[in-house]
């Protein structure tokens, strides 16, 4: 055969290779391009959608070889789900990244992932592990020279340990970030090591220094067109103000503040600006624009915020009492005491000791009654046959008596559960009958969406909200029971718990919490 015969098939072939080149190159560049996207939405602060972008691409088909992207897509997961308030999502993510050999060869990505896992067990109040990861992801990079991270790293263990009270130590890594900012390009990594400073400064009383650093915050805000960080810049510099005694000007730059959360269309910031100006006109006697500021942020407080709802009914108290209101003052204090109970579950706790000390009391008891019996036998000197058989008889049912105690404190216990269960499940239809919509209608699928639940976990833990058995939620949702039980278990699962009363109280405290 001759071997032009053989040139089209080389042709084929050739062609064939460069098009299976060009795809490999197209799908790197669409990993490329959607991952500088997801960059993009985290840097607008959409984090839910660039989580689902995010984990696209680490699901993809083609998976990439490359373990730094691998790594890189698992850090930033991680982030995505802090902001989102799923920490333990978030650090089953960083763990990943420590846990992995690749990561040692990527010191960056190292302290990363180090430093988000600190972000995560500082936000659930794990505060000594939270420092033992952003100390370890600072010494990670502390030798590569990259001044962004050293420095962002630096003000992490900084604001740590003030919220930790240790303020000489967290003032000493203060100063050490603030002679990196002229190397640090992230303007946010500066207005925070501005605003933790000048905040250390207000805390020890040293007013002046923290005037100026609030101030150089403010300006880099506006300078970069940074509302969030105007906005907190002017708030705090207007606390150091009223502990001048400066009232006038405190209202001015708070009044500033409420414009800007205004413009952002930021209802919590809003909400927030109306309790500060209550304070400040609290502080100058001036009642009735205080009790005008609390009525404005009671109207746009959200049904779920439950501490700021307690703050604003104590700030009620005050201000009828300071009227001398104590009538007034009384019906807002009980208010207050209410929510304050239910943030801190302190009335289910007290249950739960009320039932193990009665249970232990029982238990006491009980083991008198056996010494007492024994006791008897001996003074009766009854014939060692008799005795014997008098013994198994009392340790028989000394063993029926026990076993009765004990099903009969399981019972309590059962029982106790059961009206702790109805009780959460009134507090939460309770709440969720506050969401209703002007038309009355509501949207469980959607109503614990926030907690990391499926549209149809969500509808489930409603429904367990509503006192409903397994059978009716079934039947409601025109599935099986053992598909319920199975969504119940992921509940379980994704809440951190272990039975239906956990979830519930679980689900209330993240309810009060956001």
């Amino acid at each position: 055969m001759k071997i032009s015969a053989f040139i089209p098939y080389l042709v084929i072939l050739t062609l064939l290779c460069g098009l299976r080149t060009l795809s490999a190159e197209t799908s790197s560049q669409i990993s490329a391009n959607n991952e500088k996207t997801a960059d993009s939405l985290v840097s607008i602060e959409k984090y839910s959608d660039a989580l689902r972008v995010y984990e696209k691409l680490l699901n993809t088909k083609e998976k990439n070889p490359d373990p730094y992207f691998r790594l890189q897509i698992h850090t930033k997961i991680g982030n995505c789900l802090n902001r989102l308030g799923r920490e333990q999502e978030a650090i089953a993510y960083f763990s990943k990244v420590i846990m992995d050999e690749n990561a040692r060869s990527f010191q960056i990505l190292e302290s990363d992932a180090y430093n988000g896992l600190g972000i995560s067990y500082e936000y659930t109040g794990k505060y000594d592990s939270a420092l033992t990861s952003y100390i370890k992801g600072y010494t990670r990079i502390l030798s590569s020279g990259d001044t962004m991270r050293i420095a962002r790293g630096i003000r992490n263990i900084a604001q740590l340990l003030r919220v930790m009270k240790r303020y000489k130590q967290a003032e000493k890594y203060c100063r050490e970030a603030l002679k990196m900012i002229p190397g640090i390009s992230d303007y946010k990594i500066v207005a925070n090591i501005f605003n933790e400073t000048a905040y250390l400064f207000e805390l020890n009383g040293e007013l002046d220094s923290a005037k100026y650093y609030y101030t150089k915050l403010i300006a880099i805000s506006v300078e970069n067109n940074y509302k969030r960080g105007e906005s907190v810049g002017l708030t705090n510099l207007a606390s150091v103000f009223e502990r001048e005694q400066n009232y006038s000007y405190a209202i001015e730059l708070k009044m500033r503040a409420m414009d800007i959360d205004e413009e952002l269309k930021d209802t919590f910031g809003i909400m927030t600006s109306f309790i500060n100006l209550k304070e400040t006109y609290f502080r100058m006697e001036k009642y009735a624009k205080a009790l005008e500021m609390l009525q404005n942020a009671s109207e746009i407080c959200d049904t779920s915020w439950i501490v700021n709802a307690s703050g604003i009914h104590y700030g009620y108290y005050e201000i009828y009492k300071a009227l001398g209101n104590y009538r007034a003052a009384l019906l807002e204090y009980e208010i207050y005491d209410s929510l304050r109970n239910r943030i801190m579950n302190r009335e289910t706790q007290e249950k739960i000791s009320e039932i193990m000390t009665r249970y232990e009391t029982d238990q006491k008891e009980h083991t008198i009654q056996i010494l007492e019996q024994s006791n008897q036998i001996r003074i009766n000197k009854i014939r060692i046959q008799w005795l014997l058989i008098a013994g198994l008889i009392l340790l028989f049912i000394a063993v029926l008596i026990a076993v009765r105690l004990v099903i009969t404190a399981k019972d309590r216990q059962l029982l106790q559960m059961a009206n702790e269960i109805r009780s959460l499940q009134l507090n939460l239809k309770n709440e969720t009958n506050k969401d209703v919509d002007p038309s009355g209608n509501i949207n469980p699928d959607e109503l614990y969406q926030d907690l990391g639940l499926t549209a149809r976990e969500s509808d489930i833990l409603y429904y367990l909200g509503q006192g409903c058995t397994n059978s009716e939620i079934a039947n409601k949702l025109f599935v099986s029971e053992n598909t319920i039980k199975f969504h119940i278990k992921n509940i379980y699962i994704k809440l951190d718990v272990k039975n239906r009363v956990q979830a519930l109280i679980r689900c209330n405290e993240i309810n009060h919490a956001s």
